[in-house]
């Protein structure tokens, strides 16, 4: 799977593939492995929550081109979901 960039989904009645992630840990273990390569947009599914989960995004080991940054960032929308 290639380094994250675009608009992706956190919805827990779906499994975690293609754009799609069931938990924020999914989400936060994929970027930790594979980094991102351009700004990512994540929206929380409408009535998918609620999520009861301690994420940590950690980019230790990756290259500094595939590190979140000013430019590569990472949005998460809530929609309103509980954690």
């Amino acid at each position: 799977m290639a380094q994250l960039s675009g608009k992706y989904t956190i919805d827990s009645k779906n499994a975690s593939e293609g754009t799609n992630f069931a938990t924020f840990n999914d989400l936060s273990d994929s970027i930790s492995a594979l980094g991102v390569s351009g700004p990512v947009v994540v929206d929380v599914i409408v009535g998918s929550g609620p999520y009861n989960e301690q994420v940590t995004f950690k980019t230790n080991g990756l290259a500094d081109s595939i590190k979140p940054s000013a430019t590569n960032t990472i949005k998460i929308n809530g929609n309103g979901e509980k954690n």
